[in-house]
């Protein structure tokens, strides 16, 4: 499954992307800070790098942590 990231260069945002990858799936991280786990460096309110992030996503995990997939938005709450 191809997963965005966002806040990827953070504590969360990197054990995502590092798990997600370590166990199969294509997992691309987009944050404004550069890290080994980040992809794209540009904010998630930046409509251009995130539409062109999201190419051949089928899901992502944003913040405040929700899960997106197939175009349903699903709130984590705690």
């Amino acid at each position: 499954m191809n997963i965005l990231v966002t806040g990827s260069s953070g504590h969360l945002g990197e054990a995502l992307v590092r798990v997600l990858r370590d166990i199969g799936h294509h997992a691309v991280g987009i944050d404004v800070l550069a890290s080994p786990f980040t992809d794209v460096v540009a904010s998630n309110t930046d409509g251009g790098a995130l539409r062109e992030a999201m190419r051949g996503i089928d899901a992502t995990h944003l913040r405040p942590p929700c899960l997106v997939y197939d175009g349903t938005t699903v709130l984590l709450r705690q």
